[in-house]
């Protein structure tokens, strides 16, 4: 098959070009736009990122070059029209089981660098400040996290934070009874607003989600 890959950053090709044996790619670092997408004439397929746009007149587009498959680089999907690309007959394929624990380390990260400030500390250092004051964090130890979406990442997420000593909330669409077990304890939205000291959101962004975190349940938060 012939594949043209969109946006493609220098790593990724590398790690192409080694695992493919295949199929035939054609590597473009410019984005997916009305400007470049003819590029992919010949093409069977194309490959995204997820800052590339796929709507309906982009289908369009692509039907009119006799593409059949979209494949996103990313294990979300919320910059493709989907009910679009099934009137067009296109397949949308894109990686659910993407990393979860690189994800769930990289949120850890975030979480303890907004904690312990170290952001701002790191910022007072490279201007010769090395003051202390109002950079006061606290223990993870104890503090309740909720989890907004327990799927593979969320999972992992959890996972992490249980090894920090803290009691993991749970609000899904679905209850996993393995995940129970494991120490998740199943809440509505609303119950885990409230008794979370810690919030993450890891479910994908779509119609439903939208405006998940609003005014209304910003007045629920601690």
């Amino acid at each position: 098959m012939q594949v043209t890959f969109f946006s493609t950053k220098p790593r990724e090709r590398i790690y192409f070009e080694e695992s493919n044996s295949r199929h035939h790619i054609n590597f473009l670092t410019e984005d997916l736009e009305e400007s470049s997408v003819t590029k992919a004439a010949g093409s069977q397929a194309i490959c995204i990122s997820p800052d590339d746009v796929v709507n309906e007149a982009m289908i369009e587009k692509l039907s009119d070059l006799n593409i059949s498959l979209v494949l996103i680089r990313s294990l979300d999907y919320h910059n493709v029209d989907f009910e679009s690309a099934r009137r067009y007959d296109i397949t949308v394929k894109w990686l659910p089981g993407y990393s979860p624990h690189a994800i769930a380390e990289y949120t850890v990260a975030l979480l303890l660098s907004l904690n312990r400030k170290i952001h701002i500390s790191y910022e007072r250092i490279k201007q010769g400040n090395f003051s202390i004051g109002n950079l006061e964090g606290f223990n993870l130890y104890g503090k309740t996290v909720g989890i907004i979406g327990l799927g593979r990442v969320g999972y992992a997420f959890g996972k992490v934070m249980k090894g920090f000593g803290c009691n993991l909330l749970a609000s899904d669409l679905e209850m996993i009874e393995d995940f129970t077990q494991a120490g998740f304890k199943y809440v509505s939205l609303q119950d885990l607003l409230k008794e979370s000291d810690i919030v993450s959101l890891h479910c994908p962004q779509t119609n439903s989600s939208e405006g998940l975190i609003s005014e209304e349940n910003l007045k629920l938060i601690k």
